[in-house]
C-alpha cells in the first residue's frame, strides 16, 4: 500500500500538474464514442444465455491457474458480496464530495460530474463487452452443493474481470487527481490517496472472499479501472492534448487524433 500512495503522490503531483478542462468538440466525442461501447455492451450483456446443471457439473478446479485456485473461495457468500456492494457506493461517491467546497459549487460545477460519467461511462462499456466475450465461469459455478439456480445464472460466466474492482480503482485514482490538482497544498493528500486506494484494495478482496471473483479478475480489473480514469484525465489536461473527432474518407464515421 506505501508503494501505491509514492506512486500516486509523484503521478498525481506531475501528470496532472496544469489543471483539466472541458471542451465541447471533446465532450461530443466523448459522448458519440461511449454512447456506442454502452449500447453494445448492454446489447450483449442481455442476451447472455445461462449454463445448463450437466454443465456446471463438469467443471474442473485442477483446470483453473495456480494463484487463482489457491486463493479462490468456491462458495458464494452474499454478505460479503453486500459488504463489497456498499463499500463501491460509498467509493463511487467520492468525486462528489469536492461539492463541499464553495469554489467547486460556483466554478467547477460541471467538470467533476462530466469526467466522472465519462470515466464510469468508459470502464462500464469495456468490462461489460469483455465479461462476455470471455465468459469466464465464476468460483462460485465450481461450488460442489447444488446451488443450481446461482451456478447456471447468466451471471456464473461473467467473472473475467472485475467490474466492482474496476469502478472501484477507477474512483480512486480520479478522487485522488482531483484532489491532488485542486487541494496542491494540502496535508492531506496522502491519507486521502491512502484511504481512497486502501477502500478500493478492500472491495477488491470482498470480491474473492465473497467467491465472486478469481485474483486475476480483480487484479485486471484494477488495472483496468486505473487506466480508463488516467486516460479520461489526460485527455482533459489543458494545453496539452488535442482531440480531434471528424468522418472518414474511406467511409469511416470518426477518428480520433492525440497529441501527447
Amino acid at each position: 500500500m506505501k508503494i501505491i500512495v509514492l506512486i500516486s503522490f509523484f503521478m498525481f503531483n506531475f501528470v496532472f500538474a496544469k489543471g483539466f478542462e472541458l471542451n465541447y468538440q471533446k465532450e461530443t466525442a466523448f459522448a458519440f464514442f461511449e454512447t456506442s461501447i454502452l449500447t453494445f455492451a448492454f446489447l450483449a450483456h442481455n442476451n447472455k444465455t445461462t449454463l445448463n446443471s450437466t454443465t456446471v457439473d463438469s467443471l474442473n478446479s485442477n483446470s483453473i491457474n495456480y494463484l487463482d485456485k489457491k486463493f479462490a473461495i468456491f462458495s458464494f457468500d452474499k454478505d460479503l458480496a453486500d459488504i463489497s456492494d456498499l463499500f463501491l457506493i460509498g467509493i463511487s461517491s467520492s468525486p462528489f464530495l469536492f461539492f463541499i467546497s464553495n469554489d467547486f459549487r460556483k466554478n467547477k460545477k460541471l467538470l467533476i460530474p462530466i469526467l466522472f460519467a465519462e470515466t464510469v461511462a468508459l470502464n462500464t462499456g469495456i468490462n461489460f463487452i469483455v465479461k462476455n466475450m470471455v465468459s469466464r465461469k465464476r468460483p462460485y459455478a465450481y461450488e460442489i452443493e447444488k446451488n443450481y439456480k446461482k451456478r447456471t445464472s447468466p451471471d456464473a460466466t461473467r467473472s473475467f474481470y472485475s467490474g466492482h474492482s474496476s469502478l472501484a480503482f477507477a474512483s480512486a485514482t480520479f478522487s485522488t487527481a482531483m484532489f491532488f490538482e485542486y487541494f496542491p497544498n494540502s496535508k492531506w493528500k496522502i491519507p486521502v490517496a491512502s484511504s481512497l486506494f486502501s477502500s478500493a484494495l478492500i472491495i477488491a478482496s470482498l470480491r474473492v472472499l465473497s467467491g465472486e471473483h478469481f485474483l486475476s479478475d480483480v487484479s485486471f480489473g484494477a488495472l483496468m479501472g486505473v487506466s480508463s480514469s488516467l486516460f479520461v484525465l489526460m485527455s482533459h489536461k489543458k494545453k496539452d492534448f488535442n482531440f480531434s473527432f471528424f468522418p472518414l474518407n474511406n467511409g469511416g464515421l470518426f477518428s480520433f487524433n492525440y497529441i501527447f
